[in-house]
């Protein structure tokens, strides 16, 4: 609104009672700046419904991800043993493996295991490591030469096949894992193919940062999500329960053939048969957690879809605007043609040129803006390219679609024009300025 006040402030008198001496309220200066603002909207328009478009193709993409485990009837749950009760590692080692056993005898449940880093759980840490053979990253400078892996967790026995895990090649852990034996880890796709390219991880060995005893790899984990389902190349490794440190806190999960949610009170009276003071919390099927992992692109998807939709009805609002003044002001113009024998359609013609015209400029500026700045998203995408042609089709489409639709009512009024009457109409206010 600034621009139109600063210049009606900075109006000329004489000029402007010449101007509508002539009966025109509006230069063409003022018109071009009408048009110049809407194309203006529509560009910005195709910026938000291009970003929008992408994030809905990201979003679904990300709905349809496989997790790499079956989440039909797994559930998960939280489990604090007492340190009064279970001050160490072995006691509380013992605890876990009782109540392994104990939930495994439960009807309806298939199996269970424990572990220290549930997928989507909100604990996921790295890990850095050294590997058999290879220069000590420790003498290095700097700390990014070391071996890292996205995920370190400690699992029990049964947790792949609870879990529905794919075991790629080699073997799972089993009860021969134990303290004594030698010391067993498994490792991921990612993990693998990034530090033993072109070769088999089976029996390679890896320790971490300090002095501790070399792990042999045994077997490869098929490709699983961890933190996001967009965490697509996370690298891990997992070690046996048995032959590492018990956390005071634990995650169950516990494959039901029932329903999820109705065992949750048969998982309580187990705990509490083993020991009354163990509280057992967040007890949710892992489709919620999974859900849950979605808040914040779900949140991006919305809000910019709500803006979209809204720049979208801002532009053809403003299309709308100003097809429908510049008919407004060219009433004489558009009789006149019409007398000179002009058709409807030759008047919806040139009513939507001119819509349209303004429509191109604002999707042609809109589309050089969508691809630079949709590069900045491309940490909020999965599985769509910040260039994706199809996004950058559609966009455009709607966009005209929407502006068109608003040139068509105005177009219509002005084809409706009687000549005799808009040419009356717009003689008598001269007529009168000029008696006066």
């Amino acid at each position: 609104g600034l621009a139109p006040a600063r210049r009606a402030a900075r109006a000329v008198p004489n000029g402007s009672l010449r101007e509508g001496g002539r009966g025109s309220s509006a230069t063409r200066e003022r018109r071009r700046l009408a048009g110049v603002l809407v194309a203006a909207e529509i560009a910005l328009a195709m910026v938000l419904a291009t970003g929008a478009g992408l994030l809905v193709r990201s979003f679904w993409n990300l709905l349809s991800a496989d997790p790499g485990f079956r989440t039909d009837g797994l559930v998960t749950a939280t489990v604090v043993p007492s340190v009064e009760r279970y001050p160490d590692d072995g006691r509380r080692r013992a605890f876990y493996a009782e109540l392994v056993q104990r939930l495994e005898a439960m009807p309806g449940v298939a199996s269970a295991a424990v572990t220290d880093r549930l997928p989507f759980g909100g604990r996921t840490y790295s890990s850095v490591f050294k590997i058999d053979g290879r220069p000590d990253p420790a003498a290095a400078s700097s700390t990014g030469d070391w071996p890292l892996a996205d995920v370190a967790g400690t699992i029990s026995a049964g947790y792949l096949g609870t879990m529905g895990m794919r075991l790629t090649r080699g073997r799972a852990f089993s009860a021969d894992d134990r303290l004594g034996a030698p010391p067993v880890v498994l490792v991921n796709e990612s993990l693998a193919r990034r530090y033993w390219p072109g070769e088999d991880a089976l029996g390679k060995r890896i320790r971490g940062p300090g002095q501790e005893p070399w792990m042999t790899i045994v077997g490869v984990v098929g490709p699983a999500r961890f933190a996001s389902l967009g965490d697509a190349n996370a690298s891990a490794f997992f070690r046996p329960l048995a032959q590492s440190l018990a956390d005071q806190d634990m995650s169950l999960v516990v494959r039901s053939r029932r329903d999820p949610r109705a065992i949750a009170a048969s998982l309580r009276a187990v705990v509490a048969s083993i020991d009354p003071d163990t509280p057992v919390s967040d007890i949710r099927p892992m489709r919620e957690l999974i859900t849950a992992s979605l808040a914040r692109p779900r949140f991006a998807t919305v809000l910019l879809v709500t803006f979209g939709l809204l720049a979208m009805a801002l532009g053809g609002v403003g299309i709308y605007g100003v097809i429908a003044y510049t008919v407004s002001q060219r009433t004489a113009e558009i009789a006149l043609r019409m007398a000179l024998g002009a058709h409807a359609a030759d008047v919806v013609s040139l009513v939507v040129r001119h819509g349209a015209a303004l429509t191109a400029a604002g999707v042609v500026v809109g589309l050089a803006a969508a691809a630079a700045l949709t590069r900045v998203m491309s940490s909020l995408l999965y599985g769509v390219r910040p260039l994706d042609g199809a996004t950058f089709a559609a966009a455009p489409m709607v966009i005209v679609v929407i502006a068109l639709a608003a040139c068509w009512v105005p177009a219509r009024r002005a084809a409706r024009t009687s000549p005799m009457d808009a040419l009356r109409g717009d003689a008598s206010p001269t007529r009168r300025a000029t008696t006066r």
